[in-house]
C-alpha cells in the first residue's frame, strides 16, 4: 500500500500573480493609511511643542526685593518661629541621644 499524494488543482501562475498583486495593493493601502495617521500625529506633536515653547516664554520670573511687614505682625511671627525651632532642636537632640546610646551599647560590648 503506497500512499499517493492527492491531486490538488494547481493554480495558473497568472492567477497566482494576480492574487499576489491584490495582496500587495491591500498592504500598500494599509501602509498609506498608517502613514497618514503618523503624519497627523506628527503635526499634533509639532503643534503641542509650539504651545509649550510659547507657555515657557510667557512664564515670567519673580524677584522679591523688599516686603513691608508691620512690627506688630513681625513679633508674633518671630515668637512662633523661635518656639518651633526650640521644639525641633529638642526632638533632634533626643533622636541623636538615642542613636548615640544604641551605638555605645553596640560598640561598648566590643571593647570589654
Amino acid at each position: 500500500m503506497t500512499s499517493q499524494p492527492t491531486n490538488t488543482s494547481q493554480k495558473n501562475p497568472v492567477e497566482m500573480l494576480r492574487e499576489q498583486v491584490t495582496l500587495l495593493d491591500q498592504m500598500n493601502q494599509t501602509q498609506q493609511e498608517q502613514l497618514q495617521v503618523l503624519r497627523s500625529l506628527s503635526e499634533q506633536l509639532a503643534h503641542l511643542q509650539v504651545e509649550v515653547k510659547q507657555f515657557a516664554q510667557s512664564a515670567s520670573r519673580v524677584r522679591v526685593e523688599d516686603f513691608n511687614m508691620p512690627f506688630s505682625s513681625m513679633v508674633p511671627f518671630l515668637f512662633k518661629r523661635t518656639f518651633a525651632l526650640f521644639i525641633v532642636s529638642i526632638t533632634l537632640g533626643f533622636i541623636s541621644f538615642c542613636i548615640f546610646f544604641v551605638f555605645m551599647i553596640a560598640v561598648g560590648s566590643y571593647f570589654r
